[in-house]
């Protein structure tokens, strides 16, 4: 039995004729996925009279909707229970629909990427070479990693002064859980700017090791070694993985390993004020 659907977005330029061209794919399973091709929505803006010149304004709210509901509660849940399809393919005036959603199986990014190049277009590898590593390191992180460990860890975790007195901005955690003591995972992306990069790693073991020395811990990082191999940040990478043990940090692509080692722990998903009440 498949635990999971997919359903694509098709643009109706005539409606009676019943004419359509597909446009995006939205997925639900094991991770949850929504792309839109940018190419055909310009082009139809560009050949357009004005019909669809609101196209891009719909595709954009849909996919501020999209993040709310993927963070917040499943998305079929708004399927089921809102029509949320139905209500988006009414306020376009029937111009932009939605097919009917059909079960499949999904297992990571790759499977959704490859399904958008089968029904909506061929994903350019120039295209792909260009998006950067943060972006792809990201883009793992929410799609793969989150929803694997959603029960048991709080994902994008933000102190503030409020749980730290020593913080002057806010520090992000990716995932932060307890099992008698806390859990904590954080990602680093080495592709960007030496300073940037050494900054945020410096303000990382700042505020682990705060929270460590006073309410213990094990903290996990999710790293990839950068592509040029004889700059500031390759010399930080080698302090990285010098410093912590192979049993900390994981690749983009140990992902799966990472979540299950955390499923296995079994931590629960904290309160931030109870659990930080006693740190100041």
């Amino acid at each position: 039995m498949k635990n999971g659907y997919y359903v694509l977005v098709k643009l109706s330029p005539n409606v009676t004729a019943g004419d359509s061209l597909t446009i995006g794919i939205i997925i639900e399973s094991s991770i949850k996925y929504a792309r839109f091709s940018k190419r055909k929505i310009k082009l139809i803006n560009q050949l357009s009279t004005g019909t669809f010149s609101y196209l891009s304004e719909i595709i954009d709210d849909f996919e501020r909707t999209f993040k709310y509901v993927k963070n917040e509660i499943p998305f079929s849940v708004v399927i089921e229970y809102q029509n949320y399809f139905k209500k988006l393919h009414i306020s376009s005036v029937n111009y932009l629909q939605f097919s009917e959603p059909k079960p499949i199986e999904i297992n990571n990014l790759n499977e959704c990427e490859q399904m958008y190049s089968i029904f909506v277009e061929e994903i350019d590898d120039s295209t792909k070479k260009k998006v950067s590593k943060k972006r792809q390191l990201n883009s793992i992180i929410r799609t793969e990693f989150f929803p694997k460990i959603d029960a048991y860890m709080c994902t994008e975790v933000s102190l503030t002064k409020e749980h730290l007195e020593f913080l002057e901005e806010p520090f992000k955690f990716d995932a932060l859980g307890k099992n008698g003591q806390l859990l904590a995972v954080n990602s680093f992306d080495l592709e960007l700017q030496p300073k940037s990069a050494r900054e945020k790693f410096t303000r990382y073991e700042i505020v682990w090791s705060s929270i460590e020395a006073k309410m213990g811990g094990q903290s996990f990082i999710i790293l990839d070694e950068p592509r040029k191999k004889n700059g500031e940040n390759f010399q930080l990478y080698d302090l990285i993985v010098e410093k912590y043990t192979k049993s900390q940090i994981f690749a983009s692509d140990e992902i799966d390993e990472l979540a299950n080692k955390i499923i296995k722990l079994k931590p629960n998903r904290i309160d931030l004020a109870t659990e930080f009440k006693n740190m100041n």
